[in-house]
């Protein structure tokens, strides 16, 4: 995840003409996926099994509570949907200053937030004097948050959703009901203040405030609705508004009211407002979507599997929190960021990409392909792909790539759409020969980890394991001038680059390209033969990274010994060896099993990739023991995955960047995507027996 410094050669720019084609295929693709989304607000989900699939079922999975005090607050739990970079979250307590309101919004591509409270309702003329007010409930479901209170008769149910297809605009609803025996006469008003002052709040009409940016114009907007608009009065009073629906209203006993408001951020949109559905289309657009989508999750009926389903659901909800439509220097790309709890964490990274992809595929391959193309697009005419990029382009980090998992990404969106492969096919087949052009320093058709400035910090993130024990001596090679190798052969790289061979072979096959395919599967032959002479260890039974030149194995062990299994590199004896190490109480087989270095290592929890379970690593270590027909301690490790980590079924608890393997606490980040990837691909390899 570190290292965000852009590489600095003028020459290592990305192929502007397959990068072009590849932003009209994520446009086109986005073009389909909005109609076939809009296709599901008219059509009522049939079969749906409301035990299971209503998320009114599933409240309060994430924490989504926040109060900031100033600008640059950490937005640890804040609500995005539909791709929108702008999110709001529910008051921290009860009591606190903004009781019954929604907190924000928090602008992730700007990494601030605009305001503590930019809607906050008021209802001047009920008097409070019967001491009835009740304190706030603030749940949060999938897709919706809601805060209810009741006063002096009237319940007030506040509610908040994004449209599903366009994350930019957010819709709230109010809805005021008398719940007393007689009639209720009262004022509904609306205010807020920003808190930035580097930004301006105008009157545009009678109905909309807009925010500006002093130096880029318009920003955010919100549009009050009420059928009578000469009715209303608005007002702007330096960084705050007062909105009100003019005349009191009066509720009969049983009845109710409906107030909406839209909040749209739309930097770079000349008109928010163009084609705008009605609010209430909003809320029933995201309650069938996330019906949708619900119904393609894992999910087991049963009641004894109510914890399983609890943390499918909770998983796709993170990965919808973190997914962003492009942005600034982005344009039309899209993707998944790490995590929407980390200021920082406001870009794409290829590694997490590939991962992200992979289990989006089984729920939405429509935004699984879009995001595959869109990282593909961050591809140089070296056929190098960036490690990650940002809104910002000056951010981007060309110093190194990530581990190569593209293709097997690719096999898993586009077997049934040859169109769009043989587009993509090209930039895949290059990618995977830049390795070998840059990163493999003796020519023996084995490859290292590097980097383009020949810093050893790139070539560890270029790993993807940045402090991993076995990189504690490495140093750096140099091949030419923009391509550095460490002086170690990493098996692990080398096993992804063999399964590699062997996914473009398929794909070069559904292109109808055999002589191609039958390269492949002739390198990838060879590939695997030298895997196992120059990288396991017969004497103890493990795979290990080797020294360049003298071939000397570098002895720790960690995933990078259990990758051949997963890749299919292994021989069934060699898979036996290693799997009697990998189900050693003092080695992997902990609590949480398979940590990033072995139990009995010297470096053993002593830092970020040096003992905590990573569940892409341990989904990794599963389905490699399913490969190889050991499929009943695939299944109990698995469950195991899903039962130890610290509050991966519980309410109110965010899933974890990674797992302390004695203990099962979670650590570091919080609402971490590829964790929550891995976990509906061990939820979906259970239930099917088909290990991605």
């Amino acid at each position: 995840m570190a290292g965000r410094s852009r590489y600095s050669d003028e020459t290592r720019r990305p192929n502007n003409n397959f990068a072009s084609c590849l932003r009209w295929l994520v446009i086109t693709l986005l073009g389909i996926l909005l109609l076939s989304g809009c296709g599901n607000v008219n059509d009522e989900l049939s079969g749906i099994d409301t035990s299971v699939y209503d998320r009114y079922n599933y409240p309060n999975l994430i924490d989504y509570r926040s109060n900031p005090l100033k600008l640059e607050d950490a937005p640890k739990n804040v609500f995005y949907d539909g791709g929108g970079w702008q999110g709001y979250s529910l008051p921290l307590e009860a009591g606190n200053t903004f009781g019954g309101n929604f907190i924000g919004p928090y602008l992730h591509d700007r990494k601030e937030w605009l305001s503590k409270s930019l809607v906050q309702l008021q209802l001047p003329g009920l008097t409070n004097d019967q001491g009835e007010t009740a304190s706030v409930s603030a749940t949060s479901y999938p897709g919706l948050l809601r805060l209810s209170q009741r006063t002096e008769g009237i319940q007030i149910t506040s509610s908040l959703s994004f449209n599903p297809y366009e994350g930019r605009i957010a819709a709230f609803r109010y809805v005021l009901t008398n719940k007393s025996k007689e009639v209720k006469r009262f004022g509904v008003n609306l205010t807020g203040e920003i808190i930035n002052s580097g930004y301006t709040l105008n009157r545009i009409d009678s109905l909309t405030v807009s925010v500006s940016a002093k130096t880029s114009g318009a920003l955010y907007t919100l549009r009050f609705l009420n059928e009578k608009a000469e009715k209303v009065k608005l007002n702007v009073l330096g960084n705050g508004y007062s909105f009100s629906w003019g005349e009191d209203i009066s509720i009969e006993p049983g009845g109710s009211r409906v107030f909406y408001v839209i909040g749209i951020y739309h930097s770079g949109y000349d008109d928010p407002f163009a084609e705008l559905e009605h609010p209430s289309e909003i809320f029933r657009a995201n309650e069938y979507e996330w019906g949708y989508q619900l119904k393609r999750l894992p999910l087991k009926p049963s009641p004894e599997n109510k914890d399983w389903n609890t943390i499918a659901v909770k998983a796709l909800q993170t990965l919808k929190m973190n997914y962003r439509e492009g942005t600034g220097d982005l344009g039309p790309i899209v993707g998944t960021i790490p995590s929407a709890s980390i200021h920082y964490f406001n870009g794409f990274w290829a590694w997490d990409t590939w991962k992200h992809v992979v289990a989006l595929a089984t729920i939405d391959s429509m935004i699984a392909k879009a995001q595959l193309a869109s990282m593909l697009s961050a591809q140089d005419s070296y056929g190098m792909i960036a490690d990650c990029i940002f809104p910002d382009t000056e951010e981007d980090n060309w110093r190194d790539t990530k581990p190569p998992l593209a293709a097997w990404a690719a096999t898993s969106v586009f077997a049934l759409d040859t169109t769009f492969l043989a587009g993509t096919f090209p930039s895949l087949l290059a990618y995977h020969r830049w390795w070998y052009a840059n990163r493999d320093y003796d020519k023996n058709g084995i490859c290292e980890y590097g980097s383009t400035d020949g810093t050893i910090v790139a070539a560890r993130w270029e790993s993807g394991m940045d402090d991993a024990v076995r990189f504690d001596d490495t140093k750096m090679l140099k091949s030419k001038w923009n391509a550095w190798s460490m002086n170690q052969e990493s098996v692990d790289l080398n096993a992804y680059l063999f399964l590699e061979k062997k996914k473009l072979a398929e794909l070069a096959g559904l292109l109808g390209r055999t002589g191609l395919q039958d390269t492949l599967l002739r390198e990838a032959d060879w590939l695997k033969d030298r895997i196992n002479e120059r990288f396991f260890d017969s004497e103890s039974g493990y795979y290990y990274d080797v020294e360049v030149g003298s071939g000397r194995f570098v002895k720790v062990k960690g995933p990078e010994g259990w990758i051949p299994l997963w890749a299919g590199v292994a021989t069934d004896e060699i898979a036996a060896r290693v799997y009697s190490v990998l189900t050693d109480t003092a080695t992997f087989a902990t609590l949480v099993p398979f940590p990033t270095v072995s139990k009995d290592e010297e470096g053993f929890m002593s830092g970020y990739w040096r003992g905590p379970v990573w569940l892409d690593q341990a989904y990794f270590a599963v389905a490699g023991l399913a490969r190889y027909g050991y499929q009943k301690e695939a299944e109990e490790f698995g469950r195991r995955l899903l039962n130890q980590p610290e509050g991966l079924n519980k309410k109110i608890s965010a899933i974890r960047e990674n797992y302390n393997p004695l203990t099962g606490a979670g650590m570091k980040v919080l609402n971490f995507s590829w964790s929550a990837a891995h976990l509906l691909l061990l939820q979906h390899g259970l239930k099917t027996g088909e290990w991605k």
